[in-house]
């Protein structure tokens, strides 16, 4: 692999195509605000909306949004004579291409008038905009909605394939798709993980003719196996049960299941239909008698054991290629369904608009493009696939524009968000190799930490992420800032193994183990929290003063909502405060269950079961037994049935709001 050069904001050439490497917390995004910045002072007339920057999601366009306007004010008062010391402007302002102080100030005041224009988007804002603005160029029609939720859709073209293969007199596949756990549902989410990928090649590539063929293959196979099982029965019988050569496990031959297996053969050899496995028939095939043969043994052979194993492959390719078939005609059909309502997706901004390049009229959609963006910084790169890199490619083919890929290669390989390692890659080589940048200085953790992380991904070689182009590169810490814990161990990375205590047996029950993850995490947050108020565990703050630790230094990462509850219900029972961040809907949380229990009960007060619920939630704050009690009290049960009227009647002359605030209070 090419050792990369040493990225710096103020000397890297503003041309061409660049490749900026940047692991977490070495300032990238102060990068793009500084670069953003570089361009709009030393750039002639570029304006906000002629500087392109794109990144992935919305949360991460308002960040970048409020830091380069940041960064422009910044810039406007330190060189108007005022603003805090900085290093970058400072250099900045002695660089060769300085234009002089009016000059700046004017193209900034520029800048900062004309911001609300500027063209920072995620990538679908983006393709939207270029398919709008440039309709005739890329063959859109001007009136297209934007369908924000496909899911209707996928589940029509789902619903309308099961129907016509799966409904009526004859659908032989249907009990082998039932076997495998196919539905609508499972369809859908398949089209929905092809859909919008046109670089994706799906195999097997269906026609009628090989799936007619295969038909045919697996009608042969079972008139064999059926015609063998009516005069060697007893033979594989035997087999089964007494062949000391099979395993006789609970749940492979053991004697108490082979009169099963058998009689099911029976059935099914009897019956007409050679998709109507059964549950145990992989235990009649060559293949798995094979996988399940003891030590030294050598695995029973049977003419029938052959035609198994040929039967189950057979119908796993029947159900594959049926499976291609709906991948063809399910993309025709969804695209047919977009094209009748004249909707696209999120998805098919991306493809539309790489169709467009890619076409007739690419060159002059690409032209066109290129006079409005006349530079381009592109955030997040690694979470860019083959689609998205060819449309940046096709706009800023040539190098005439500046463009500036910044990510981190690293997170380039996890393609549950979207990203394309080989996407990557294939910009990277791309691009010249003294265009390629790293970032290696970490501004986020202690020296300490950052030595510990690297020594931790030097154990895995050269190629620890086993791609051999993807490396962990050697980062600095920036900041001195250090810490103290007393007498705590320093290793500033620890892990924790939990032994087996005497009642675990073989190992620690899931549920176990984790109540004692959760239980040594929150002993351990009480303890640090306990040094800091005796002053034995400090941080060091920017101004180089240690200051005690408190619970808003600590952070606890968990992989599910689950385990955060968990962790924050041992934390508040040791007295600590905490917060859940969470990207999990408001309305998926428990207290919004119990809203909508008591908003039930409000809206149907005469639904005893509705107020009995609303009533055990926290909000009222009843038990079990205080219910029973209250239930056998006549009159006190009728006062509460007139108080949820009563909220309901406020509900409807005054406002949830009202309503909400006496139920909360008591008061009607």
């Amino acid at each position: 692999m090419t050792s990369l050069q040493p990225h710096d904001n103020l000397t890297v050439e503003l041309s061409g195509h660049n490749l900026v490497e940047a692991s977490a917390g070495t300032g990238k995004t102060f990068a793009i605000a500084c670069l953003y910045l570089r361009l709009v002072v030393e750039g002639e007339g570029l304006l906000p909306e002629n500087i392109l920057v794109v990144t992935f999601t919305e949360a991460a366009t308002k960040e970048l949004r409020a830091r380069i306007r940041q960064r422009l004010r910044q810039a406007r008062d330190r060189f108007a004579g005022g603003g805090a010391p900085d290093e970058f402007l400072d250099r900045l302002a002695l660089g060769e291409r300085w234009p002089g102080h009016a000059t700046a100030l004017s193209r900034i005041d520029s800048a900062l008038q004309t911001f609300d224009c500027a063209a920072i988007s995620t990538i679908h804002g983006f393709c939207l905009r270029a398919l709008q603005e440039n309709a005739f160029e890329s063959g859109s029609l001007f009136d297209t909605d934007l369908a924000v939720d496909q899911e209707p859709l996928l589940r029509q073209v789902a619903d309308d394939f099961w129907r016509r293969h799966f409904f009526g007199g004859d659908a032989p596949l249907l009990p082998l798709a039932l076997g495998r756990r196919w539905s609508p549902e499972v369809l859908a989410a398949f089209l929905r993980n092809i859909a919008g990928k046109p670089h994706l090649a799906v195999e097997p590539v269906w026609h009628s003719g090989e799936a007619d063929r295969v038909a045919g293959e697996i009608r042969d196979a079972f008139a064999a196996l059926a015609s063998l099982w009516r005069t060697q029965r007893d033979e594989v019988a035997a087999i089964l049960a007494a062949d000391p050569g099979l395993s006789r496990s609970r749940s492979n031959y053991h004697p108490d299941l082979v009169p099963g297996l058998l009689a099911a053969m029976d059935g099914y050899a009897a019956g007409a239909d050679p998709y109507a496995l059964f549950a145990g028939f992989d235990k009649f095939t060559a293949g798995f008698l094979a996988g399940q043969r003891l030590k030294k043994a050598d695995p029973p052979r049977h003419d029938c054991f052959d035609l198994c194993d040929r039967l189950a492959r057979l119908t796993s390719q029947r159900l594959l290629l049926l499976k291609a078939e709906f991948a063809a005609r399910g993309l025709e059909r969804l695209t047919a369904l977009k094209a009748q309502r004249n909707v696209r997706g999120y998805d098919d901004l991306l493809t539309d608009l790489h169709a467009a390049l890619d076409g007739p009229g690419g060159t002059a959609l690409a032209d066109r493009l290129r006079e409005r963006y006349r530079a381009a910084l592109i955030d997040e790169f690694q979470d860019t696939d083959l689609v998205q890199y060819r449309i940046f490619r096709a706009v800023f083919s040539g190098g005439a524009v500046p463009l500036f890929l910044i990510g981190d290669p690293k997170q380039a390989i996890y393609s549950f968000r979207g990203a394309d390692v080989f996407a990557y890659l294939e910009a990277r080589q791309e691009i010249p190799a003294e265009r390629r940048f790293t970032m290696d200085r970490n501004w986020r953790s202690t020296p300490e930490m950052v030595e510990a992380v690297s020594s931790l991904f030097r154990l895995g070689g050269e190629h620890p992420f086993l791609v051999g182009d993807i490396a962990f590169p050697p980062v600095t810490a920036a900041r001195q800032q250090g810490c103290s814990f007393g007498d705590r161990d320093p290793a500033p990375l620890q892990l924790w193994f939990f032994r087996r205590g005497e009642s675990d047996r073989d190992c620690i029950n899931l549920g176990t183990g984790l109540q004692r993850i959760v239980t040594a995490v929150a002993d351990e947050i009480s303890g640090l929290l306990a040094d800091g108020r005796a002053g034995t565990a400090c941080l060091e703050d920017e101004d180089g003063r240690m200051q005690p630790l408190t619970p808003g230094d600590v952070a606890v990462i968990v992989r599910s909502h689950f385990e955060a509850g968990l962790v924050q219900q041992a934390l508040r029972e040791r007295g600590i405060p905490s917060v859940v961040q969470s990207a999990d809907s408001l309305f998926e949380t428990r207290e919004a269950g119990e809203v909508w229990t008591v908003m039930g009960a409000v809206a149907e007060p005469g639904n005893e079961g509705r107020v009995r619920a609303a009533l055990v939630t926290a909000l009222f704050g009843l038990n079990g037994n205080d219910l029973a009690l209250l239930m056998e009290q006549e009159a006190a049960w009728e006062e509460r049935i007139a108080a949820f009227r009563d909220y309901r009647d406020l509900w409807r002359e005054r406002g949830f709001m009202t309503m909400f605030r006496a139920s909360w209070t008591g008061r009607g």
